[in-house]
């Protein structure tokens, strides 16, 4: 999901950067280990992780659930 894409530098009257916060939710039954490796994907595709945050767990659909952020700074 895009959180943020915010216009970073303009030259000519025309957006030249945008940086962009992405966040990945992952959702599993069995707890948080084991988890795919979301944060080796990303990278590699050029974005820089920024963190974790712990969704918590959910009674109604028995699903942990963990969000990664990631940034990437993209030249238009």
């Amino acid at each position: 999901t895009e959180v943020t894409g915010t216009p970073r530098q303009h030259a000519d009257d025309a957006e030249t950067e945008r940086f962009y916060r992405m966040q990945v939710s992952i959702f599993c039954r069995d707890g948080l280990v084991g988890l795919p490796d979301v944060e080796r994907a990303m990278i590699a595709q050029g974005f820089n992780y920024a963190g974790d945050i712990k969704i918590p767990y959910n009674d109604e659909t028995r699903h942990f659930g963990l969000a990664k952020d990631f940034t990437i700074l993209i030249n238009q």
